[in-house]
Formats: structure tokens, C-alpha cells, sequence
């Protein structure tokens, strides 16, 4: 059996779906090319939705975006091209339903990349909240300091400082147009 799965050219990234943030997501173009399906991309995608009563939303998001022009040919324009963000759930079942070497490959990909997600949570979950010092007295603010290596500080505030949130930084930082996003390994995460 093969598992080396530095050849699935899959990406896997998190997103938002069902309501849950987090959520790992892959993108139905790039699991069509690796299959080497011999149908273009939206009959592909539209049929087997249909046959196997997958649900928007649920198994999958689907949205519109401008598509890069060709530039060597005559005709280069955008388009409006329709992209499907699925499940792991959704991609091994269109993995399996291939019935092919391929679809194999990507079906224990999808299952290796859920049981790291799984062990990631998990780790996470390990990671005791901060405390407050209980030397404070009720009712003191304080300025936590986030370090690098997982340590933290809690200082009082001086008297006078002007006290803002963190949801309201966010409140501020969003209207004015901008996205908040805390880097990860591979780049950015919203």
C-alpha cells in the first residue's frame, strides 16, 4: 500500500462551513485535475453533486470568481468561473466513487490530513487557559502581554491610561476596510 503523500497535489486549508470556522476544506478544481477525470471540471462537479445528493453549504460552498486570461490567445478575457470549496467528508466520497488508483490515493490523503486536524485540536485542547493572579485585587485592570513561546504577563494598568478591548481594536481595525489574519506556518489564517 502507498502512503507517501507528498505526490497528492491536494491542498488542504480551513475555512468557514456549516458554521464551524476552522474547518478543513479543499478546492474541487484542484481534486479534479489530480484524479485525472477525463470530463471537463463543471459537468464533473454538477453530476456527481446530483447522483450522490450532496448539499451546499453542507458538503460544499460554492462561489464566483474572475478567471486569469489566457494571454496566448486571441480571445483573452476573464470569465465568471463558478469554484466549489468541499469537505474532506465530500472529497473522499468523490475520491472513492472514481474507483481508481488516484482516487485511492487521495481517499487516505483526505483521512491522513483529517487525523492531523484531529491532533492538532487535540493538542491545543492540552494548553491550560492564562490565569490572574489572584494577588490583584477585584476590579483591576490588566495589560496581558502575549510572548512568543506560550508565556504571558499581566501588569496593571497605570492610572489614566486609556483602556480599549481587543474586540473593539477589531471593531475599529474591520470598518476601516481591513481583514485581521494571525500568521501560521504556511501563510495566513483569518
Amino acid at each position: 500500500m502507498n502512503t507517501d503523500f507528498s505526490s497528492v497535489p491536494v491542498p488542504v486549508f480551513t475555512g468557514d462551513i456549516q458554521g464551524q470556522p476552522n474547518t478543513p476544506l479543499c478546492n474541487a478544481r484542484d481534486l479534479h485535475a489530480f484524479l485525472q477525470v477525463r470530463r471537463d471540471f463543471t459537468t464533473w462537479i454538477k453530476q456527481r453533486i446530483t447522483k450522490y445528493g450532496f448539499t451546499e453549504l453542507q458538503d460544499f460552498v460554492c462561489f464566483e470568481d474572475l478567471s486569469s486570461p489566457n494571454l496566448v490567445s486571441s480571445k483573452a478575457r476573464q470569465q465568471i468561473t463558478k469554484n466549489y470549496h468541499l469537505t474532506l467528508d465530500m472529497a473522499k466520497e468523490l475520491a472513492m466513487v472514481e474507483n481508481n488508483e488516484r482516487g485511492r490515493q487521495a481517499r487516505r490523503y483526505f483521512i491522513d490530513c483529517e487525523r492531523q486536524a484531529i491532533n492538532d485540536l487535540l493538542h491545543k485542547a492540552e494548553w491550560p487557559p492564562p490565569t490572574i493572579p489572584s494577588l490583584v485585587p477585584p476590579g483591576t485592570k490588566l495589560l496581558l502581554t502575549f510572548e512568543t513561546n506560550g508565556c504571558y504577563r499581566a501588569d496593571p494598568v497605570p492610572e489614566g491610561a486609556m483602556v480599549v478591548t481587543a474586540k473593539q481594536i477589531a471593531d475599529i481595525v474591520e470598518a476601516n476596510g481591513y481583514i485581521l489574519a494571525k500568521p501560521v506556518c504556511d501563510g495566513f489564517k483569518l
